[in-house]
């Protein structure tokens, strides 16, 4: 063998055993990483929250847990490795999935326990649309095993980012262990986290207001809702794709425009939204229709939807229309008691028709409609408009005339009595 030959030979050898080793170290890394994929998804109400077997597959697009919720963008997550944490953690495994994995533990909680111990952070994504076209999607690889034993990972949830404020209830999982949770097969593990939407359920009440004082529960007024943003007025959509994520639209005629929804009084002047329910926000109810016989609001009926459920103190943080508190219930139906009660309500006042003595016509006049401004007290008389009353002028005329005529007869009663007088001193 000439040393060419084996200068070849060598080189041969070389080559491929360099690339056993180089397939060898690939292979390893492929079967010790796993890529998770969070599907954060979005449900309208509790009611509709999906029962998922959580063995890590993907879901068909067709399964209720996507069909019935929309994918959330704009939450941030952290991931932070516990494996370390894990393999110290007195009482083993069982008892840390018993701390970490039972979902009592807050974001804030798992944030601070991963700064304590110095858990490295392996990840920081933020959910986005896929390139497949879905949205609120999150992927990040993490090991599978270290030296044959288990990971664990830490995942935590901004409440900070955009997209999180639309959120009630969270339920991404705080604490990923594998292969516990998963099978050690699989490369790929899809999480879908059931979220509520943070919406509310606004309603208010109708009443007609006459000069009079008289009231009563007012059907047929119809409504328009709107926000404001930088370029103007947005009108809730009539169309609405899903409930989780409201549509808006503009428009230059919102009273008769067929792509804004109106909501309609019943006959106990209730006003509703249905299946609706709103985020957070400043919005305005503004009137299109009044029922016959009673002015149209000038004014729109004004609507704050707060950030939050409760506050801080843990006491009722309600949403407020035309001032007044909104009393929700759990199950979204209206008591007999808050029926009866007609709170939060917004008047109409009656339209005012005066017939004028001697032209055989009439006047209409009447204060201008808008809201209440003494929500506090719900009775009350309005104005009586700009025309003179004549009934109220000739009642205080007949009165100064029957004054006069009392004041003339005893003006001759004295004048009687004090010619009887003097005719008797005479005599005397």
């Amino acid at each position: 063998m000439t040393k060419l030959t084996r200068w070849l030979l060598a080189a041969i050898i070389a080559v491929v055993g360099m690339t056993v080793l180089l397939t060898g170290a690939h292979t390893v890394s492929a079967t010790t990483t796993t890529t998770v994929t969070i599907h954060k998804r979005l449900y309208h109400s509790r009611d509709e929250l999906p029962s998922i077997s959580n063995n890590g597959t993907e879901l068909d697009s067709n399964h209720a847990a996507i069909t019935n919720s929309v994918g959330l963008n704009g939450v941030r997550m952290r991931v932070y490795d516990a494996s370390d944490y894990l393999r110290d953690f007195a009482g083993g495994m069982d008892r840390f999935t018993q701390v970490y994995g039972n979902g009592d533990m807050t974001a804030e909680a798992m944030a601070t326990v991963a700064k304590e111990r110095a858990m490295p952070l392996v990840a920081d994504v933020t959910t986005a649309t896929s390139s497949t076209g879905e949205q609120g999607v999150a992927s990040f690889p993490v090991e599978r095993q270290r030296d044959e034993q288990p990971t664990a990972y830490f995942i935590v949830e901004d409440a900070d980012t955009a997209g999180a404020e639309d959120v009630d209830v969270t339920a991404l999982p705080g604490l990923l262990v594998i292969p516990n949770m998963y099978s050690t097969s699989t490369a790929a593990l899809h999480i879908y986290p059931k979220n509520v939407a943070y919406q509310r359920d606004p309603y208010f009440f109708k009443i007609g207001r006459q000069a009079n004082g008289d009231q009563s529960r007012l059907a047929g007024a119809k409504f328009v809702v709107r926000r404001q943003l930088a370029g103007g007025w947005e009108y809730l959509a009539a169309q609405q794709d899903n409930l989780q994520q409201l549509s808006w639209v503009t428009s230059a005629t919102p009273t008769t425009d067929a792509k804004v929804r109106q909501f309609t009084s019943g006959d106990n002047g209730l006003v509703t939204t249905g299946e609706i329910m709103f985020p957070a926000g400043d919005y305005e109810w503004v009137e299109v229709h009044a029922p016959t016989g009673y002015q149209i609001l000038t004014n729109p009926v004004p609507m704050v939807v707060p950030t939050s459920t409760y506050n801080a103190d843990g006491s009722y943080n309600s949403v407020l229309i035309n001032g007044q508190p909104v009393t929700e219930t759990s199950d979204g139906n209206l008591t007999t008691a808050i029926i009866e009660q007609g709170r939060p309500y917004v008047y109409n006042d009656a339209q005012t028709t005066i017939t004028v003595p001697g032209t055989g016509g009439a006047s209409g006049g009447g204060t201008a409609a808008g809201v209440a401004t003494h929500p506090e007290t719900p009775t009350g008389s309005t104005g009586r408009g700009w025309l003179p009353q004549l009934g109220r002028h000739l009642s205080i005329l007949a009165v100064m005339v029957g004054l006069l005529m009392i004041g003339i007869a005893l003006y001759w009663r004295r004048r009687l009595r004090r010619a009887v007088v003097e005719a008797k001193s005479k005599n005397d």
